[in-house]
């Protein structure tokens, strides 16, 4: 494997991953434009689905492009703030128990010991370890903002299913996340992605809205 061939092509799978972020944000202003264009301008007897769009509104275009950017990079920021809290606040967030390092369970002393080598291995200092354990499911993921903050969390179904070499192979997975600084970019990505999310919220409220409205009016 050429290692450094395939840092170009992630780069510019990122760039890419970049450009389509902005057009997806576009294409969304554009549709909350019709959207907003069909409300205003639909005459009350007509159904909201059979109404043309008869002229093109510059001023309104432009407050739903400037509006829509607007909620995403708020919503966006906002969620990113929550998550630079740190890795242990993004772990809690999915349901996750922080490991105390006494603890008696076989398994769970397990785990600690093996991340612990695997710290001392990388040079990487000692995460907290946490546990999700309503989740029969076979997985992990590490998050941190910085080594001071750092987690590594596995599930309770994959705790009961690798065996101890098993185990070391997917928590040396997550160490290259953490020191390849990926968890950190991965909580950037997620917080630019509730933003772009926020929109559908939002249409959603406003569509409930409506629902009621005309429902009260017939009534």
């Amino acid at each position: 494997m050429d290692f450094f061939a395939a840092q170009e092509a992630a780069k510019k799978r990122t760039a890419l991953a970049i450009v389509l972020f902005a057009v997806g944000v576009l294409l969304t202003a554009i549709a909350v434009y019709f959207a907003v264009s069909i409300i205003f301008h639909r005459p009350p007897s007509e159904p909201i689905w059979m109404t043309p769009i008869e002229y093109f509104d510059k001023n309104l275009f432009l407050l739903c492009i400037l509006g829509t950017f607007s909620v995403v990079l708020v919503a966006s920021l906002f969620k990113i703030s929550e998550f630079s809290i740190g890795g242990v606040h993004v772990a809690e967030l999915t349901g996750a128990r922080i490991i105390d390092p006494s603890t008696r369970d076989p398994d769970e002393k397990r785990l600690l010991n093996v991340v612990e080598e695997m710290s001392l291995s990388s040079g990487y200092s000692m995460p907290n370890v946490g546990i999700i354990e309503n989740e029969e499911g076979v997985n992990a993921f590490a998050a941190a903002i910085s080594p001071r903050d750092a987690v590594v969390v596995v599930t309770r179904g994959a705790l009961n299913t690798f065996t101890r070499d098993e185990l070391q192979a997917v928590i040396g997975h997550e160490f290259s996340h953490l020191l390849n600084g990926d968890s950190r970019l991965n909580i950037t990505l997620a917080g630019w992605i509730w933003g772009l999310f926020i929109i559908s919220i939002i249409g959603q409220y406003i569509l409930r809205g409506g629902s009621y409205s005309g429902y009260s009016n017939d009534r």
